[in-house]
């Protein structure tokens, strides 16, 4: 019997520019508590998630990866982070996010080459237009939000959180009542 592990693909964030958002997600989750904020330690930007996948599955995911970056030769680059939204609308969030301003194409060229892997491995494509985000919230349905968030995430300035994207990672994704724990299971350089 095979196991099943939960994994995405995604892009890490350079752990100042995790301390950095740290205080802002505490100052966040101070004044909006009623929003799920996630745990700094867990912010990336997903390429790909991929759902339950079994152990033959991910192997062969991860062998594909390393071919299509192979063949591809992406070179490293830059990623700057823009302004906060929400998915789908700021007046009726569910998921509260910060936008990407460059290095949003070189992202589309890793999704790309990573559903082509994953397509490989059996791996179900994404559905859904990719949209570069980092998720900040996440906010159950009938939760009220406080009208004010808006006005608060408009405040906030996120463009200069830049780095060089070098590489991308293979995650496991254990989801626990204090909130998903990430685990890295293989890291690819471009």
């Amino acid at each position: 019997m095979s196991l099943f592990i939960r994994t995405f693909v995604c892009v890490e964030l350079p752990e100042q520019h995790r301390r950095t958002l740290a205080v802002t997600l505490k100052s966040l989750k101070k004044n909006f508590s009623e929003i799920k904020w996630v745990s700094p330690q867990t912010l990336h930007l997903t390429l790909k998630f991929c759902g339950e996948q079994s152990e033959d599955t991910i192997g062969c995911f991860s062998s594909y990866i390393k071919e299509e970056l192979q063949l591809r030769r992406l070179d490293p680059f830059l990623i700057t982070l823009g302004s906060a939204g929400a998915f789908p609308s700021l007046k009726r969030p569910r998921t509260l996010w910060i936008g990407v301003t460059e290095g949003g194409d070189p992202l589309l060229s890793l999704v790309e080459l990573v559903e082509k892997a994953g397509l490989r491995a059996g791996v179900e494509k994404e559905k859904r237009i990719f949209h570069p985000h980092l998720t900040l919230a996440r906010i159950r349905p009938g939760t009220f939000v406080s009208p004010q968030l808006e006005e608060e995430l408009g405040r906030q300035n996120f463009n200069s959180l830049s780095w060089k994207v070098s590489s991308i990672v293979l995650m496991k994704s254990e989801l626990r009542p204090e909130g998903a724990q990430h685990t890295p299971l293989e890291t690819y350089s471009l």
